[in-house]
């Protein structure tokens, strides 16, 4: 797993694994959001919202936990999983709404 060579994806979602039929072999994509660092444990912490929500912890997306960068990952792949298994989302996404005057953050 990339987890272990200290890369964490950001951004793990149905759209960035990509399946060649013909070999059944599954390719992830988009490395646009990723981070790498040696260091890379459970207690790291990125105070800027990375992802896409709906692949998001719930407490995470209201912002009562910190983004937590390894265990945002595998609750990404578990998202993707369930999704995988039974064709829908585990759950619905309401994002925060934005405060005309926030300069675009959200309230």
């Amino acid at each position: 797993m990339l987890l272990c060579v200290g890369v964490a994806h950001r951004d793990i979602k149905a759209e960035n694994v990509l399946v060649d039929p013909a070999t059944m072999r599954v390719v992830l994509i988009d490395f646009g959001l990723a981070t790498v660092d040696a260091k890379l444990s459970e207690a790291t912490v990125d105070s800027r919202f990375r992802g896409t929500p709906i692949y998001m912890a719930p407490d995470v997306l209201k912002r009562k936990s910190p983004y937590r960068v390894v265990s945002s990952d595998i609750y990404s792949l578990g998202v993707l999983f369930w999704t995988m298994l039974l064709g829908q989302q585990p759950f619905k996404v309401s994002l925060p709404t934005r405060n005309p005057g926030s300069k675009g953050v959200p309230t």
